[in-house]
C-alpha cells in the first residue's frame, strides 16, 4: 500500500476507513507525506510488509479556500476512482470527517461495497447521538444526520438511537458521587482462539490463585478506604475475568463476603458476576454466589454448535450450557446475560441462526451479540484478518439476530478494531433488565475503579471532562511479585485525582 497525504497529516483518519475496505493493508504501509504539505516532512518511509498479489495506492489531497476541500484517489489492482468533496464548515472536526468521507465514497464506488457503519470507526457510536438528543432533535432529524453525513445503515441508525436513549436515562439516575467497581479474576480453564484478554490457563497457574486472592483482598481494603476518604458512592460492582467461576465455591463465597464487609454497599444498584464458561459452573458455586446477595450473572456459550466450540478452543459443550442455565433458574437467578459471537471459526449462517433461535427460547434477560474481532495478541492470527474482515456472512448473522430478538431492546453497543466488516457488539435487554455497569463503563459516564491484575481504573473527571487511565500490571504473577509497589503507586495516584 502506498498512502500519500497532501495538504494534511490526518493519517489515522484515512487509515481507519481504509481498514474497513482493504483489510490487511493497514498493517504496514509504505507512506509518503507530500512536500506540498510541509517541506520538512518530505520523506518516504518503506516498511516491511507481507507480500500480496494485490496493489493499493491512496492519494488524499486537502485544500482550504473559502471552503474546506478534499480529493481522494484510490487505485486498486489497476482500477481507479476519484472523489471530490467540500464543506463550508471550517472547524477541525469537519475537516476530519471530510477526509474520511471522500475516502469512503471513492472506495465504495470502486468496490461496490457499503459498510453498515459508513465512516464511523470509533468505538462508541452512541456518543454522536447523545448531544443531538440533548439538543432536542427528533429521531427523524438524527437519522438524517447519520445517514447523509456518516452513511450509516437504517438498522444501525435505529439501534444507535435506542442505545443513546438508554444512556441518557442511566445518566439521569446518576449522582455526582457515583463510581463503579471492577474486580478482576484473570484466570480461565483454557484460552479461546479469539481471546486477547490477559488471563492465565488454570492448568499452569492453579497454584497461584490462593496467593492472588490474598493480595486482591489487600487491594480491596485499600480501595475501600480510598472510596470512603473521597466520599464516593458505589453504584455498580462487576466481578469479571477471565472466568471468576474458576474459583472454588468457598473462594467465591469468601470473595463476595470480603466485598460486602469492606465496602459500603447501601447505594449499590447492581452486582454482577461473570460466570462465563459453563464448564466452571456448579450448584455449589451458584449457591455460594447468592448466599449474601443474588447477583446478575453471565453464562456465555458463544455458540450452540459443539463443533464450533471445539474449533475455537472452548472445552464445554452445548449440553453443559443448557444445564447451567436450568440450574441457575432453579436457584432463582432472574438476571442472566448470555453472550454469543458472530463470525466464529467454522461457523455457518445456518449454525449461527440456530444458536440465536436456541438462546431466544431460553429467554435470558440480556443477550449480547459480539462480532468476531481479529486481535494481535490472540491465537487467531492477524495474518488471517483479510480473510475474516470481508465476511459477508457475519453481516447476515448480525441482521438475523437483530430481527429475531423482537422482544428485546438494544441498550448498549461498542465497536472494536479489526472486527469482521467493521461490525458492532450490541447488548439486548428485556424491559428493566439492562446492565447499568455496561452502560456506565462503555460510555465513560463515571469513574470505574479497577482492582486486581489486568484491571484498569478509568478516572472520569466530570468538571473538566478529562479521562485518566490508571492501569494495574497485566499478569497475575507480576501482580503477586510486585504487589506492594504496584498497589502503592496506583493508590497514591488515585488520591491525586478528583474522582467525581
Amino acid at each position: 500500500m502506498l498512502l500519500e497525504l497532501i495538504g494534511h497529516d490526518l493519517r489515522y483518519e484515512v487509515e481507519s476507513v481504509c481498514d474497513v475496505f482493504f483489510p490487511g493493508f493497514r498493517k504496514s504501509p509504505r507512506f509518503r507525506k507530500s512536500p506540498r504539505f510541509r517541506k520538512s516532512l518530505d520523506f518516504r518511509e518503506s516498511l516491511s510488509f507481507r507480500e500480496s498479489k494485490t496493489s493499493l495506492s491512496v492519494v488524499s489531497e486537502y485544500k482550504l479556500t473559502e471552503k474546506q476541500c478534499c480529493t481522494t484517489t484510490i487505485t486498486f489492482n489497476g482500477e481507479k476512482e476519484t472523489v471530490h468533496c467540500e464543506t463550508s464548515k471550517l472547524d477541525f472536526y469537519s475537516k476530519k470527517m471530510l477526509v474520511k468521507r471522500t475516502f469512503y465514497l471513492a472506495a465504495s464506488k470502486l468496490l461496490d461495497f457499503y459498510p453498515p457503519w459508513g465512516i464511523i470507526t470509533g468505538i462508541r457510536p452512541s456518543k454522536l447521538v447523545i448531544p443531538l438528543l440533548k439538543e432536542g432533535k427528533s429521531h427523524l432529524e438524527i437519522s438524517k444526520i447519520l445517514k447523509e453525513e456518516y452513511y450509516v445503515s437504517d438498522k444501525n441508525i435505529l439501534n444507535t438511537i435506542k442505545c443513546a436513549e438508554y444512556t441518557v436515562l442511566a445518566k439521569n439516575q446518576m449522582t455526582d458521587d457515583d463510581v463503579s467497581i471492577y474486580i478482576a479474576i484473570p484466570y480461565c480453564p483454557s484460552r479461546c482462539n479469539y481471546c486477547s484478554f490477559v488471563s492465565m490457563s488454570v492448568e499452569r497457574e492453579l497454584e497461584l490463585i490462593p496467593t492472588y486472592l490474598e493480595d486482591l483482598y489487600k487491594e480491596l481494603y485499600s480501595m475501600a478506604k480510598l472510596i470512603s476518604d473521597k466520599n464516593l458512592k458505589i453504584s455498580t460492582i462487576y466481578i469479571g475475568g477471565g472466568t471468576p467461576t474458576i474459583l472454588t465455591a468457598e473462594q467465591l463465597r469468601e470473595l463476595i463476603l470480603k466485598v460486602h464487609t469492606l465496602f459500603d454497599l447501601n447505594s449499590v444498584k447492581e452486582f454482577t458476576i461473570e460466570a462465563g464458561r459453563p464448564d466452571t459452573i456448579t450448584k455449589e458455586k451458584l449457591i455460594a454466589m447468592k448466599e449474601i446477595r443474588t447477583p446478575r450473572i453471565s453464562i456465555n456459550p458463544q455458540t450452540l454448535n459443539d463443533e464450533v466450540l471445539k474449533a475455537i478452543g472452548r472445552r464445554h459443550t452445548v449440553a453443559q450450557f443448557i444445564e447451567s442455565m436450568s440450574l441457575a433458574r432453579s436457584l432463582s437467578y432472574n438476571d442472566i446475560n448470555v453472550d454469543i459471537i458472530a463470525g466464529l471459526t467454522s461457523d455457518t449462517l445456518e449454525s449461527f441462526c440456530n444458536t440465536v433461535d436456541g438462546i431466544y427460547k431460553l429467554a435470558p434477560e440480556n443477550i449480547t451479540i459480539h462480532s468476531l474481532a481479529i486481535k494481535h495478541s490472540s491465537n487467531l492470527s492477524i495474518e488471517n484478518k483479510a480473510d475474516y474482515n470481508r465476511n459477508t456472512i457475519a453481516d447476515e448473522m448480525i441482521a438475523y439476530a437483530d430481527k429475531i430478538l423482537d422482544k428485546y431492546q438494544p441498550y448498549y453497543m461498542y465497536k472494536q478494531r479489526n472486527t469482521v466488516n467493521n461490525l458492532e457488539n450490541i447488548g439486548y435487554t428485556l424491559p428493566h433488565h439492562e446492565c447499568l455497569y455496561n452502560i456506565y463503563m462503555m460510555n465513560e459516564m463515571h469513574t470505574v475503579i479497577g482492582i486486581g491484575a489486568s484491571a484498569v481504573t478509568k478516572v472520569v473527571t466530570k468538571k473538566t471532562g478529562k479521562i485518566h487511565r490508571v492501569p494495574s500490571c497485566k499478569l497475575p504473577l507480576e501482580y503477586i511479585k510486585n504487589f506492594d509497589r504496584i498497589t502503592k503507586e496506583r493508590i497514591d495516584k488515585l488520591y491525586e485525582y478528583d474522582l467525581k
